[in-house]
This record gives C-alpha cells, sequence and structure tokens, in this order.
C-alpha cells in the first residue's frame, strides 16, 4: 500500500539457515515483529528497517512475481 516512508522501508531476504539467521539478527538489536512465523520470520532492525526472512519461496509464498536480485560478495582489495 502506500506509504510515506521515503527510500527503503522493507527488505526480504533468503538464509541458509532460519535458526541461525534469527540468532544473528537479534545480536545485532533487530526485535521480532507480530506475524512472524517458522516459514516467514519479520524484524524490525535497530534503524527502524523491516526485515523478512525465509528459506525459500518467497515468491512462491507472496505471489508478487517480484524479481529476485542475486547478491554476491564484493570484491576485496
Amino acid at each position: 500500500g502506500p506509504s510515506t516512508v521515503k527510500g527503503v522501508h522493507h527488505i526480504g531476504f533468503y538464509v541458509d539457515e532460519m535458526e541461525a539467521a534469527r540468532k544473528t539478527i537479534e545480536s545485532e538489536g533487530s526485535t521480532e515483529c507480530p506475524g512472524s512465523s517458522t516459514v516467514n520470520a519479520k524484524y524490525k532492525g535497530p534503524d527502524g528497517l523491516m526485515i523478512d526472512m525465509r528459506v525459500r519461496g518467497w515468491d512462491e509464498q507472496i505471489k508478487a512475481r517480484m524479481p529476485l536480485y542475486q547478491l554476491t560478495p564484493a570484491a576485496t582489495d
């Protein structure tokens, strides 16, 4: 829906292992949100950014047909 927030305010990630990802994000100051589940973990980051995490099936679940961007590690000098 419409938002009054400028810029990125919600982002989703595939994770390799949900429990490890939950421990990591919580240790960095994020808090779990209502509506979070074992297949779709929802968190609010310390800066207010909403974060969703799934092990697989993001597009299958929300049926949004949004593009999936694959992140790769940045080159180090």
